[in-house]
């Protein structure tokens, strides 16, 4: 199908866009900080209950004296190196397992790659809160203005502004129901983590104790592999065998 030069050009025009109102605008911005406060709180609930299920998971794999410092990637390269040779030869020790070994470095690098995530994160959480909070303090500068204008010839707006200048000279806020939600809704999950927190110690102080008595055996196997004595061990059982 052919057109001619002026059809073409038509076809090829773009509407003009029509320009938003000040009320639009406003709307659209206050729709997108809604969505993104609602997203955040999902995150905020998700995130508390995903967290406690993590320090219960972590619970049984760590203790009360973890390093402060994280070793270095030649000796985790040389952990894994050891972890393959036992399990070529497990003769070699009884006391740990290759299992274990592999098991231990990709939790740990698995605790890396979601601390950087955090890591990266937080930045630009906390450049996203600044942002809304000045700009809704530039918007409350504009409504200030705009209600000392009216005031003049509107008496009921003007007893308000004076009530709100009351409030802001005593350095008080005004509490809002939104207010109340937020702190109920945090104190909730501080309620929530710190149940989480105490169970998840529990389980470390048990797992902690079961360790020690794990190694306590198996220290004691790996000397004396044929006594079968088991009764002098911390945490064994049985009968011990006569000298």
């Amino acid at each position: 199908m052919r057109t001619d030069n002026n059809t073409q050009s038509a076809l090829n025009i773009n509407p003009v866009p029509t320009t938003p109102t000040p009320g639009a605008s406003a709307d659209l911005r206050a729709n997108a900080l809604n969505e993104a406060t609602a997203a955040v709180q999902t995150f905020r609930e998700t995130f508390t209950t995903a967290l406690a299920v993590l320090y219960a998971a972590l619970a049984g794999v760590s203790g009360d004296n973890a390093p402060t410092v994280s070793p270095s990637a030649l000796r985790k390269q040389s952990a894994a190196l050891y972890a393959d040779l036992l399990r070529q030869h497990p003769d070699i020790t009884a006391r740990v397992s290759a299992d274990a070994m592999n098991a231990g470095l990709a939790l740990d690098t698995a605790l890396a790659v979601v601390t950087s995530d955090f890591q990266q994160a937080i930045p630009v959480l906390e450049s996203c809160g600044r942002e809304a909070g000045y700009g809704t303090c530039e918007d409350a500068a504009v409504v200030r203005v705009a209600a000392r204008t009216l005031a003049h010839r509107d008496k009921v707006l003007a007893a308000k502004i004076t009530s709100i200048d009351a409030v802001l000279r005593r350095g008080k806020l005004v509490s809002t129901t939104v207010d109340s939600a937020s702190k109920a809704q945090a104190k909730a999950a501080k309620t929530q983590q710190r149940t989480a927190t105490q169970a998840a110690k529990a389980h470390t102080k048990a797992a902690k104790a079961a360790r020690t008595a794990a190694r306590a055996i198996e220290a004691h196997a790996d000397r004396h592999p044929l006594s079968g004595d088991v009764g002098n061990v911390p945490g064994g059982t049985g009968t011990p065998s006569k000298p």
